[in-house]
């Protein structure tokens, strides 16, 4: 083996999952050899320093649970405000929809509001501009007549 391990061939010999030519090449490659005891010297404070964070004593698990017991004191409330909502807004919808669906349509079948309509629709249809532009047509004309009254004015003197 002429070049130096990878980290794939690093991580099979320190896990001792690695094959005869890895072994071979750290016992000859003091530049792999010298990365192995590195990685693995880390690896072991590593474990130290776990196990140490586990062997702390009781006073500081106690101190803890209080604090997860304060934290789930102050957000127990939260859950409940949820469901009560939801079930508000169930509520609400449900009363909607059944308020829309229990209404029917009323049709009057009433020949005198036929009549009316029919009598509108003509008068719309009489009309040369739209009854949405009427205020419109009555502010054009009271201009023109204004202007042709202002000309005949102008034209006699």
């Amino acid at each position: 083996m002429n070049a130096h391990l990878n980290e794939q061939q690093f991580g099979e010999l320190i896990l001792g999952t690695g094959n005869g030519e890895v072994v071979r090449h750290i016992e000859t490659c003091d530049v792999c050899r010298a990365e192995a005891e590195s990685v693995s010297t880390a690896i072991s404070e590593c474990r130290e320093l776990a196990r140490e964070s586990a062997e702390r004593d009781e006073i500081f698990w106690d101190r803890q649970r209080l604090a997860v017991r304060q934290r789930l004191a102050r957000h127990r409330f939260v859950p409940h405000v949820r469901w009560v909502a939801m079930a508000a807004m169930v509520l609400v919808v449900s009363a909607a929809f059944l308020l829309t669906r229990s209404q029917p349509v009323q049709r009057v079948n009433n020949d005198a509001s036929d009549e009316v309509l029919l009598q509108q629709v003509q008068s719309d249809l009489g009309r040369d501009y739209p009854a949405a532009l009427a205020p419109a047509v009555l502010i054009d004309e009271e201009r023109n007549s204004a202007l042709s009254d202002s000309a005949k004015r102008s034209s006699n003197h």
